[in-house]
């Protein structure tokens, strides 16, 4: 699952950041292991507005087809039952398959302001880390897909996009492992070398495709 944190979720005991300014970021972790991103391993890309605002039409579109087919029936039921009794079959039904198409409209429009609104609210970012064990052994580690959020959007406007995109937030107080510590703490310097220098927002998840563990030069 994706995960979305807030600077207060990189406060976790027993991890170290090296300086990251002019070349890789470094994590260690309390046991002396560290995970390291070389430049060559991010790439950066414009956040796909389009494909989600695509994604939102298509469920309005399936909402208003549920309405329909819901009204439908209803108007059938009328005809011979009644319409205390068919109101109470399918008024709820419609009622929330309209409200949901509403929802989905709603959704597609905020989107498209947080689009158009010239703050680059977004950057999407795909990058790899190579772990480095207690031996010195190093493995390439699996892609991530990380999702920036400008600094500037005030607490409301993030929560609010965010529940947009779809990504949701993890549990301050939630028990992670070192492994989860590290990928929390090396988004967040990724985010703020390649998007946002005072980024303290983000998304990501580890690419299932990609998750295996290589041998790393």
């Amino acid at each position: 699952m994706p995960r979305l944190l807030s600077a207060i979720t990189l406060l976790t005991a027993g991890l170290g950041l090296a300086a990251c300014s002019g070349g890789d970021i470094t994590v260690k972790t309390d046991l002396d292991e560290k995970y390291i991103v070389k430049e060559s391993a991010v790439t950066t890309t414009t956040f796909n507005w389009d494909q989600k605002i695509k994604d939102w039409e298509v469920r309005k579109k399936e909402w208003q087809e549920i309405a329909s087919r819901w009204q439908s029936n209803y108007s059938g039921c009328l005809a011979s039952l009644g319409y205390d009794f068919c109101s109470r079959l399918y008024g709820s039904e419609i009622a929330q398959s309209k409200s949901k198409a509403e929802e989905s409209a709603k959704s597609i429009n905020a989107l498209k302001d947080f689009q158009g609104n010239g703050e680059n609210p977004v950057t999407s970012i795909r990058y790899r880390p190579i772990f480095v064990d207690v031996n010195n052994e190093r493995n390439a580690m699996g892609y991530v897909s990380l999702t920036c959020l400008n600094p500037r959007l005030t607490s409301k406007e993030a929560k609010r996009l965010f529940d947009l995109l779809e990504l949701k937030e993890d549990e301050v107080s939630k028990k992670k492992t070192p492994k989860q510590d590290a990928y929390t703490a090396v988004s967040l310097e990724v985010c703020k070398k390649y998007a946002y220098p005072n980024a303290n927002r983000f998304s990501y998840n580890i690419d299932e495709d990609q998750s295996k563990d290589k041998a790393a030069k």
